[in-house]
């Protein structure tokens, strides 16, 4: 869900500003929530776990990820 989506983005190390906007890219959320897939979603997470292995936080990511309830997680098919 956005919010849980939006707190592990910034758990992310080594991120930066690219122009308006991040490598790694932004979380789709608030209008882009609505305006995007769920396969854009469930790819850009994607690309934010990689981003959390390359630099060494799967584990502190991963941990996040199964403390949340399931009433945090969207998910495929059902946004």
């Amino acid at each position: 869900m956005p919010l849980a989506w939006n707190d592990l983005f910034g758990m992310l190390h080594n991120m930066r500003r690219i122009g308006a906007g991040f490598e790694p890219s932004a979380p789709l959320i608030l209008v882009a929530w609505g305006n995007t897939s769920d396969q854009e979603k469930r790819e850009r997470l994607k690309e934010h776990i990689q981003w959390a292995s390359n630099h060494d936080q799967l584990d502190e990511i991963g941990k996040y990820l199964r403390s949340l309830p399931e009433d945090k997680w969207a998910h495929f098919g059902e946004i």
